[in-house]
């Protein structure tokens, strides 16, 4: 049977873009021949391979040079005779990704939050105590399915801005957040409200958050000062005392400002220096179902998957973080999900990355993660009595593995559970 010609030039035209005459379907993993009979309009893809071509083309070429998803559905449909205007293909074009198996999981063009560079002089106070972020961590981020005019947002935003207004302008829409909190505010931000989550002390969470919402620094004096108290503690080792971080920082223990910002800083990292602070947020992470506890190691990295909370949307909005222990495992992580291994789990996993010397043919030998998802599939409700089985059931040591979360915080955890749970149910029908 021949089709018309509309999808095979659309095909054509991806192939001259790229300058390329070899088989680009072999590249793709479409298998021989697979391309060529589509340009020759002998065979169309079925709706599911569509969708897969164009989201390959978009991972392996950059997204602003290959066609949308709303191009291949129009020239496919138009290929079988059926004719749709602009406006209509437009309509049925989401930018839920492909394969992606958090299929509660409705998408509304988010606004993706990510760490960045930080200024050596400091022009937010994120740029003196977080981590820079690693390039990969955005790597396969259109793998998603996202659209090309995302808006990725650094996460210095939320110090930038006052609360009102980052409610108004980015509360409209749900939000995808990329890496941990040792290199990203907002996860840091999220981070009691997602539902895979890391294991944090207490103290350190709420210290963060009063650091990104209510910490002032209000002008550029007090800004230089917090950053040179930072800094005498890494070389101190300590935080704890407020008047040695003032010596160390070579600050005047008589000027009340300068007392306030090493007060605020001895307050924040309680003891820690800035590193080992925010690496709090980035070390091990849990997995509430089984109610185990995962640590980094020279053999494993972790990443958690999770739907949380929005921190600025109404109750119908909400927030999706791909958080790793390290940038590779947040790369890794993202892929995971674009290939749809997330199957079962509707609010999100735990996943590991195993690091495996491999050797090719010509002796070479090179690194591989080999990826695998802890968290078996579950429902909700599973994760709701795994949370009662522990606080109800569970040996002393078992709870002790926990102690970072009181009872009070496990019960704020089910009901989470349950209330995000509901949204996407709501979202789904």
């Amino acid at each position: 049977m021949e089709y018309g010609p509309q999808f095979a030039d659309l095909l054509r035209e991806v192939r001259q873009t790229l300058n390329q005459t070899q088989a680009i379907g072999r590249a793709l993993g479409l298998g021989n021949g697979a391309w060529q009979s589509y340009e020759q309009c002998t065979k169309l893809p079925s709706i599911q391979n569509l969708f897969t071509i164009a989201d390959k083309l978009a991972a392996k070429y950059g997204p602003a040079a290959m066609p949308s998803q709303a191009e291949f559905l129009k020239s496919w449909l138009q290929a079988h005779g059926i004719r749709l205007d602009d406006g209509l293909v437009s309509s049925l074009h989401t930018t839920r990704p492909r394969g992606m198996s958090l299929t509660e999981f409705s998408w509304l063009k988010p606004f993706v939050f990510a760490g960045e560079r930080r200024e050596q002089w400091a022009r937010t106070r994120l740029d003196c105590l977080v981590a820079p972020a690693a390039v990969s961590d955005l790597s396969h981020i259109y793998a998603l399915g996202l659209d090309r005019d995302t808006e990725i947002v650094p996460d210095k935003e939320l110090t930038a801005r006052p609360w009102e207004e980052l409610v108004e302008r980015y509360g409209s829409r749900d939000i995808v957040s990329i890496s941990s909190g040792a290199v990203n505010a907002m996860t840091a931000l999220l981070n009691d409200d997602m539902v895979f989550r890391f294991d944090v002390v207490p103290e350190a969470r709420l210290a963060y958050r009063k650091f990104v919402r209510d910490m002032d620094l209000a002008n550029e004096a007090d800004l230089a000062m917090f950053q040179r108290c930072l800094a005498a503690a890494d070389r101190l080792g300590t935080s704890e005392d407020p008047a040695r971080l003032l010596r160390e920082a070579g600050l005047p223990q008589a000027d009340p400002d300068a007392v306030r910002v090493a007060s605020d800083v001895s307050e924040l990292l309680g003891g820690f220096t800035s590193a080992q602070f925010t690496s709090l947020f980035r070390l091990a992470v849990i997995d509430p179902l089984v109610w185990r506890r995962f640590q980094s190691d020279k053999i494993f990295d972790y990443a958690v998957i999770s739907v949380a909370h929005h921190p600025f949307g109404d109750r119908d909005r909400i927030a999706l973080v791909i958080a790793g222990t390290n940038g590779t495992a947040t790369a890794a992580a993202v892929q995971l999900l674009a290939r749809g291994e997330l199957s079962g789990r509707p609010l999100g996993a735990v996943v590991n990355f195993h690091h495996r010397w491999v050797t090719d043919k010509s002796g070479r030998r090179s690194q591989q993660l080999v990826p695998n998802v802890i968290t078996a599939p579950y429902k909700p409700d599973d994760i709701v009595d795994a949370i009662d089985r522990l606080v109800s059931g569970s040996s002393g040591a078992v709870r002790g593995l926990f102690r970072n979360w009181s009872d009070e915080d496990l019960e704020a955890w089910k009901e989470l559970v349950r209330t995000l749970s509901g949204v996407l149910d709501r979202r789904s029908r």
